[in-house]
């Protein structure tokens, strides 16, 4: 929830990665990890990649709560704004946010 950015290194640190290495050992780094998952139960992996299908296609049912509350975002000063300072790595203008929306579970 602090949409910060972090490095590889902090990324692993966190435990939002499994590895970091340099972009010369990618390859390398990639062929391992396809090498531990072919090691793998062939159902066990079947039946991952029905779940995580199902639950997607489960989810594309659903209305984000984008279309459902805020239908303008994307074209609202704050977005832009969030997206400017993406780009040019800078910190956020908040005095450009939009006030809160009200939900049913508010």
């Amino acid at each position: 929830m602090l949409t910060q950015q972090y490095s590889g290194r902090q990324a692993y640190e966190f435990g939002l990665a499994n590895s970091v290495v340099p972009h010369e050992r990618l390859s390398q780094e990639v062929d391992r990890y396809c090498a531990l998952i072919k090691n793998n139960s062939p159902v066990i992996l079947q039946l991952q990649k029905i779940t995580f299908n199902e639950m997607t296609e489960y989810a594309e049912d659903i209305p984000n709560p984008t279309d459902r509350y805020a239908k303008h975002y994307i074209m609202s000063e704050e977005a832009e704004e969030r997206r400017l300072s993406f780009i040019e790595r800078r910190p956020i203008d908040t005095s450009k946010n939009m006030p809160l929306v009200e939900t049913d579970k508010n």
